[in-house]
């Protein structure tokens, strides 16, 4: 039960990190971050493979992927938002 939660939790923490490397307006290449999130998105679903059972993993992908997709869409509500009220 610990191992499902824990993974749950890195994976919730990742998704957040993803989008805030994949999403900084100053990237000049940014095929060059999507290469960095997923080779550490592989490399964390490899240690989580080894450290607790393989099913984990999806658990793990799971919830980072529900909160990129979450946090993406709040990110690009609040810069609507900050767009419309500096105009």
């Amino acid at each position: 039960m610990i191992d499902l939660i824990g993974v749950t939790a890195m994976g919730l923490m990742w998704g957040w990190l993803m989008v805030l490397i994949w999403g900084r307006p100053s990237a000049t290449r940014p095929y060059l971050n999507l290469l960095a999130i997923l080779s550490a998105t592989i490399l964390f679903a490899a240690m989580i493979s080894l450290m607790t059972t393989p099913h984990l993993v999806i658990n793990f992908l799971i919830a980072a992927l529900v909160t990129a997709v979450i946090h993406f869409s709040w990110l690009r509500s609040v810069n609507s938002n900050w767009s419309s009220v500096n105009s």
